[in-house]
Order: structure tokens, then sequence, then C-alpha cells
């Protein structure tokens, strides 16, 4: 592609609230499983209990999906858009901004800063080393932070349409 233009893409890891919803789900499945047999047996309908391996494929390919997320961010034309994939089947696009409107990029420090309304987190988990936040004011004039994952070419690519803003003070692994 051109040298205007970047894309990154990160695994939410199965940590903290990921962690928690794929052992209710592992959980939801094998109480499922046992309720579709205990009343289907009880009811002396056996046969109909061999449909059990395929409804509890259906189920499991209609939720797995949820928690097997993706971000990616895509840096082009002085626009940042920041979008949410699931299983890398359906895309939705979260977050659009003009680079030229943020306030302010800089290194996450882990506090959250005050007089902030709306919060957005596009990182594989909290606590990642290359955790930037961004700055920036919405249509209704509230101020909105959006933690992701910063590389050394996305800095360079947003201080190039926003010079202002964008502080460095991490040294990046990518």
């Amino acid at each position: 592609m051109t040298e205007n233009y970047f894309e990154y893409a990160v695994d939410e890891k199965p940590k903290g609230k990921n962690l928690l919803r794929r052992v209710l789900l592992v959980v939801f499945y094998v109480v499922f499983a046992l309720a579709y047999f205990i009343f289907f047996y009880s009811i002396k309908i056996p046969h109909v209990i061999a449909m059990l391996p395929f409804l509890l494929l259906i189920v499991v390919f209609f939720t797995w999906r949820y928690v097997n997320v993706t971000y990616e961010y895509i840096i082009a034309v002085g626009e940042i858009t920041f979008s949410r994939i699931l299983s890398n089947r359906s895309r939705k696009e979260m977050l659009q901004l003009s680079i030229r409107d943020l306030l302010e990029v800089v290194p996450d420090d882990g506090q959250k800063p005050a007089s902030v309304d709306k919060i957005y987190d596009f990182r594989s988990e909290k606590g990642t080393p290359d955790s930037y936040c961004l700055v920036f004011q919405n249509g209704q004039e509230k101020r909105c932070l959006v933690y992701f994952e910063a590389t050394k070419k996305a800095l360079k690519l947003l201080q190039l349409y926003n010079p202002g803003a964008v502080k460095f003070g991490k040294t990046l692994r990518y």
C-alpha cells in the first residue's frame, strides 16, 4: 500500500471479563446438553437425542464468536477507524475519527484522566506495554478516551496529521 496507510489488529486475550465469558459459555454448553438429554430421555423419545451433537454445534457456532474478538485499527487519509471483528466473520466499525480533531495522543500511564465522559478500549488486554490513549471530543461536546495498542508507524502517521497532539514516551515493540 502507500506510505500513509496503516492497518493493525490485536486479538483480545482470554483474561478478566473475556475469560469469565468463555468459562460461562462452556458451562452453558454442558448444562444445555445435559438438560436436552435428560428431558428427551425422561419423556421416552430417545431417538431425538441423536440430534444433540448437531444442535450443540449450531449453538456453539452462533455463541462462541462473542468471545473470539479481534480489534483492528486503520489509519488512512487523515482518519483513524477502530473496528471489532468477531471470529473473523463479522466486522463492526466502532469508531471513526479525524486525526486533526484529536486533542492528545499520550502513553497510557495506568490512570484514568479526570473529566472523561466515555471510554473505549481496543487493546488486547489491560496493561499491555504498547498501550496509548487518545482523547477527543465527540459531537455532544463530551470528552472521550480511546485506549489502543500503538506502533511506531501508527504514531508517526498520527504525528504527520496532528503534530501538536502526539507525545512519545515509551519504547514500542513494533
